[in-house]
């Protein structure tokens, strides 16, 4: 409310219950007195603060900019404040990002030890030294969360290789493919349920990047050169090099031997190098098939 309404309004209230008094009928007992001196001040204090104040000829106001500020150093204004976005105006801690990282790997731990049916809320926060309520905070649902562990623990990049050589590249490469199915994500993919969809992820995660960093590879050390009879796309040898290392990883109850790098690239990489015409088109027909199915 403004100074010139409340001012109206305590002049209204003054009047309406102080009749008008005559010389000649002023109070004169004390408590009538000061009662009257009471309404006086009142009735002139809402009538000093009712009337407008005159500005000088030729003033103007200065823009907001030029204004000088009365606020405290460091304080935030009321626009800022009711941001619901503005930093400095959240309440609580911030989430500690180390404790997401270490739920994540808890409940690898107890995928790997236990199994997908062992895994709970409480041995998830016993493992990674965490309450239950900050993994509630942080994921709704345990497939969520194991989602998101996996996911992570699939998205390592690859660099491909430069070794010198097509043989070495070659090996580093497919006994990279081994470590990754003998280690932690092969076991948790393998642990998961079917329509859980783990090996999906697996094959459109770490093996489809295993098969680009190893195309890179192939098409650098074996160019077309421009005969399209003998030459093998990178990606066709790929499927074909990773297919002995998933196979034994699928169906074997072992873990696979990393001697079988030297296997595949003795047996199939090695022959391809230089394959006869009939062998180069059934092997780029195998990959279009791949590819449609």
């Amino acid at each position: 409310m403004s100074f010139s309404s409340s001012g109206n309004a305590a002049q209204a209230f003054a009047e309406s219950v102080t009749p008008p008094v005559s010389p000649d009928e002023r109070p004169t007992s004390p408590c009538e007195r000061r009662e009257s001196d009471l309404l006086r001040a009142m009735t002139a204090s809402s009538a000093s603060h009712s009337s407008p104040v005159e500005k000088p000829a030729g003033a103007q106001r200065l823009p907001s900019h030029e204004r000088p500020s009365w606020r405290r150093p460091g304080s935030t204004t009321s626009a800022s404040a009711s941001r619901p976005d503005d930093p400095s105006r959240r309440r609580g801690r911030p989430r500690d990002s180390s404790k997401d990282e270490a739920i994540k790997s808890a409940v690898i731990q107890v995928l790997i030890d236990d199994g997908y049916a062992g895994v709970t809320v409480d041995g998830v926060a016993a493992t990674a030294g965490v309450g239950r309520a900050t993994i509630y905070r942080r994921w709704s649902t345990m497939p969520d969360l194991v989602a998101e562990a996996l996911r992570d623990l699939g998205s390592s990049s690859i660099e491909t290789p430069d070794t010198g050589s097509l043989e070495e590249d070659a090996l580093v490469l497919l006994r990279w493919l081994i470590g990754a199915v003998n280690g932690p994500l092969g076991t948790v993919t393998l642990s998961l349920p079917r329509d859980f969809g783990a090996l999906s992820a697996f094959s459109t995660g770490p093996l489809e990047a295993w098969k680009s960093a190893f195309a890179r590879t192939w098409d650098r050390w074996t160019p077309c050169n421009g005969d399209r009879d003998t030459f093998i796309r990178g990606s066709a040898v790929a499927d074909a090099a990773s297919d002995p290392v998933v196979h034994q990883w699928l169906f074997s109850d072992q873990i696979v031997p990393t001697a079988l790098a030297d296997e595949v690239l003795k047996c199939v990489i090695s022959p391809l190098t230089s394959p006869t015409p009939q062998l180069a088109t059934w092997i780029n027909r195998r990959e279009q098939l791949h590819r449609t199915c």
